[in-house]
């Protein structure tokens, strides 16, 4: 089945009917909870059409006539773009110069499934206000479209910002490229004073895992008063029946405007198709869009597209031909550059894509699977642009000369193209790491290709090694590629220097507070000598690279090393005191972008701001992929359910659940954005296409540019944390690990008192793999004459998780913190043991303060079913962490 459909999207774009369209439901999960109709400015039911004008680029035809609307007449407007038209329009002069806020209502219908329309204000000095929207399969049947406030953006003109002293009105179509005739039909236009009295209701437009955190979210903006418990319930669309009903929870959120309310319905886990209705008050009833509950629920409704869209993007095949090095991908449609830090992660995310997703896809029937022959002719570009000195240029294939790329589309772009021939650290960094990967993926089925991998990363590193690193993220870069050449070629070699990285690293990380709103700390520096978050906005190119290097670090060294203790503390105040609590700020769960110095406080922006000239208040959507990814492999390692929440939100967010209702995966789920190309007439949607997402630093409410890079560029960077991310969260769990100090016996795994399976320990004490299903608790047993170990490991779903199994008994440590008022802290810990064999447990309990590490131990003895408990006095001072060691089970001091 999935090759079927692969099939398809590969080859060429199809638009499908998603859903049957409900005559009741058809604003995007909006109800209006009584007309807002107190001061109509504007009425007309095109029973006379003889104010409205016709107007067109010049090439394309456009005629209005009447024809049979919803009850009456309606507007017909018919055009023709097969001459290369571009666009064309209907107007009609109006006169509104007193008003507050606007509401724009209309009905509109049409069979094409590719062009956008367009709905627009123009006031006295020519700005241009409205909104576009993507004509797609729900107006094959009249569909309603009411805009507000919040819907009616600025777009392009005028001498301001400021919609005052309206005197047009238009509706537009744009073809994107698709020249093609059409008509569409036009009803019951309405202009009339705002009155704020609605709801929305927001939730994944794609589906969900069985057992994935369900989150919906309901804002209602209204001054009546509503009921204190609003209840709601999961219609089974097959059967029509509840299959799931509870009540919204009230939240306290105000920083965007409206009332908000939270669902929780992650008991609902039964496969199907369902959707959520709500009423508000009685007779206005919410329904939202349909949504599955399914395995590979990702894979099978996104993934597809999104190797369609990264296909689409390659370059050669029509354009740049003369290129030096040929092949690579533009990773936007604007600039149509070939960037060497944009496809190393592309790389990471197929092979990821590939690993977790073993279905053959063969459309060539050429028995190799389509998906690593993509990654092969990324691997080939990447290889051929490597420099002689073992690095790689940020900018892989650019202009000679700085232009603008905007005007071009591939095909026309002639100006002359270089080799960016200066190697770059960082870029480097994530290449070597992206090329380990794929050595991984391909050694056994492309032995020479995988030599060539293998000799690129060592060159790579070589240079890396020549650098002199200072950056936060160079030191991280550096840590990230090492270990992933160490773990290829297993030379201790590529291990040597990573404590002494570790030492400068852990130096930039800013543990202070004090002066961050909400209390977050936890980013990085730049450098010791720009003592800045320069890099905060695009995590996934610069910041990322520090905690993929400290999360190999954890896998590869023995858990009570300096290195292993380094690199986990730095993690954990990552992940707990930044992740966490940039996450837990708005009802959406998503993570803010980073923290904006004002007035000598930090201050959380939720998305990038407009003063830094090399983000532009981007969305940034790669980064909510980036962070999920990076607090999946926390998780892994610390056993962190809560990472994989976290991860569902970020992906529900790109899906569906944020303010504006939009699903930002072009050609999926039911609401997408107009995106920049469009009204560019560079053609679009493409199915797949990511753009960048939602904007708003210092806004009441986010938004969408449709006509700006901001919002609406295709990036390739989207796509490929798309892939890695989706990689993990649609994986099954499965479970391997070791026994310490043995290598003889089995490990026998029980889920509800029923054998699972036996695994048997190799030379090293390894066992596994067995596949589990996630979210329940399994049992471990370990048996060696009459040692036994029991380990209740509650699992996440995606990655392996690797268990350390210690045949000497259950236990539990408690850590229990009371400051005093001289600034020592006295410490309780309490070990309990939970398992019927005596315990000798050597408790390790070290001090550190980001340089020097203290140690004191305890030897105890804890007979069966007891517990002990042991007091000691620290001096804990600047937010250094207290580490305690316990056989097998290491915490850290919560940071305070």
């Amino acid at each position: 089945m999935r090759k079927a459909v692969l099939l398809v999207l590969l080859v060429f774009i199809v638009r499908v009917a998603l859903f049957s369209v409900d005559i009741d439901n058809l604003d995007f999960n909006r109800v209006f909870l009584s007309e807002p109709e107190d001061k109509i400015l504007i009425k007309d039911d095109f029973e006379n059409i003889e104010d409205w004008t016709t107007s067109s680029d010049g090439k394309a035809i456009v005629n209005i006539s009447q024809g049979k609307g919803k009850d009456d007449n309606c507007l017909k407007m018919t055009y023709d773009l097969r001459n290369k038209g571009e666009w064309c329009l209907i107007s009609k002069k109006i006169d509104i110069d007193d008003f507050k806020k606007l509401v724009v209502l209309i009905y509109v219908k049409s069979k094409r499934t590719d062009h956008v329309f367009e709905v627009k204000l123009i006031d006295k000095d020519g700005g241009v206000f409205g909104h576009l929207i993507t004509m797609d399969a729900r107006f094959k049947d009249w569909t309603k479209i009411i805009l507000g406030p919040d819907d009616i953006e600025y777009l392009w003109g005028g001498e301001d910002k400021k919609l005052d002293n309206i005197k047009s009105v238009e509706f537009a179509v744009n073809g994107r490229n698709h020249y093609e005739q059409g008509e569409v039909l036009i009803d019951s236009f309405k202009l009339y004073e705002f009155k704020e009295d609605f709801a929305e209701c927001t939730l994944s437009q794609v589906g969900y895992h069985r057992d994935d955190k369900k989150y919906a979210v309901l804002r209602i903006c209204s001054d009546r008063k509503l009921p204190d418990n609003i209840k709601y319930n999961i219609i089974d669309t097959d059967t029509g029946k509840s299959a799931y009903n509870d009540s919204f929870a009230v939240t306290d959120f105000n920083r965007w405007k409206g009332n908000y309310y939270k669902a929780d319905f992650s008991k609902l886990q039964d496969y199907g198709t369902y959707k959520l209705e709500v009423e508000i008050i009685p007779g206005h009833k919410l329904a939202t869009n349909k949504f599955d509950i399914d395995k590979n629920v990702l894979y099978k409704n996104i993934t597809p597209k999104v190797y369609h869209f990264i296909n689409f993007m390659r370059c050669g095949k029509n354009c740049h031909k003369q290129d030096p090095v040929p092949g690579g991908y533009h990773d936007t449609f604007f600039d149509i550059g070939k960037r060497m830090w944009s496809l190393t992660h592309i790389i990471v995310g197929m092979v990821m894509t590939i690993k977790n997703a073993p279905d053959l896809v063969d459309i060539d029937n050429n028995k190799v699977d389509d998906r690593i022959e993509e990654l092969i002719y990324a691997l080939d570009f990447a290889l051929n642009v490597q420099l002689p000195d073992g690095g790689v240029g940020s900018f892989g294939i650019g202009h000679k000369e700085s232009v603008d790329t905007s005007k071009f589309t591939f095909a026309e772009d002639t100006n002359p193209r270089i080799l960016d021939n200066t190697s770059d650290i960082n870029t480097t960094c994530y290449y070597a790491g992206a090329l380990a990967k794929s050595y991984t993926l391909l050694k056994d089925g492309y032995p020479e290709l995988s030599a060539r991998l293998l000799d690129s990363v060592i060159r790579a590193w070589k240079y890396l090694d020549s650098q002199n690193i200072d950056t936060s993220y160079g030191l991280g870069g550096y840590i990230y590629a090492s270990t992933e050449l160490y773990k290829i070629t297993k030379d201790k070699k590529y291990l040597k220097r990573i404590l002494e990285n570790l030492k400068k690293l852990q130096k930039l990380q800013d543990l202070d507070c004090s002066n961050k709103e909400s209390y977050i700390c936890g980013d990085f520096f730049l450098s010791e000598s720009k003592k800045e978050y320069e890099y905060q906005y695009k995590f996934f190119e610069y910041n990322l690279e520090i905690f993929l290097g400290l999360v190999n670090v954890c896998n590869l060294f023995d858990y009570q090393s300096e290195e292993w203790l380094k690199s986990m503390y730095i993690l954990r105040v990552f992940k707990d005191i930044y992740i966490k609590r940039m996450a837990s700020l708005t009802p959406y769960d998503q993570i803010a972008h980073g923290l904006e110095k004002v007035d000598g406080k930090y201050d959380i922006a939720f998305f990038p701001p407009p003063d830094q000239p090399w983000t532009g208040a981007h969305g940034f959507n790669c980064d909510h992929f980036s962070y999920s990814y990076l607090a999946m492999l926390i998780g892994y390692l610390t056993g962190d359910l809560s990472s994989e929440e976290f991860a569902d939100n970020q992906m529900q967010w790109v899906l569906g659940n944020n303010p504006l209702r939009y699903c930002m995966i072009s050609g999926v789920g039911y609401n997408n954005p107009v995106v920049m190309s469009m009204t560019h007439n560079k053609g679009g949607p493409i199915d797949g296409g990511i753009p960048n997402g939602l904007v708003g630093y210092k806004l009441p409410f986010p938004i969408w540019l449709s006509p700006a890079y901001n919002s609406g560029e295709y990036w390739l960077p989207h796509n490929a944390y798309y892939l890695v991310l989706s990689a993990l969260l649609d994986t099954e769990p499965r479970v391997s690990g070791r026994v310490i100090g043995k290598n003889k016996g089995k490990v026998d795994v029980y889920y509800d008192d029923k054998l699972v399976k036996s695994l048997n320990l190799d030379n090293e004490g390894s066992f596994g793999t067995v596949n589990l299903e996630p979210e329940k608790k399994y049992l471990l047993k370990y048996s060696d004459n009459r040692e036994w170990v029991l380990k209740n490991v509650s699992m996440l779903s995606g990655d392996n998780k690797y268990v350390t199994l210690n045949p000497k008994g259950e236990y539990e440590i408690k850590i229990k913190v009371l400051k005093n008022k001289n600034g020592k802290a006295k410490v309780e810990f309490e070990i309990i043991n939970m398992s019927s064999v005596k315990l000798r447990p050597e408790l390790l309990i070290k001090t550190y303060d980001g340089v020097e590490i203290t140690e004191e131990s305890t030897n105890v003895l804890i007979r069966s079913s007891e517990s002990r408990k042991i007091e000691r006095k620290y001096k804990l001072e600047n937010g250094s962490p207290l580490i305690v060691s316990c056989n097998d089970k290491t915490l850290l001091l919560p940071f305070k």
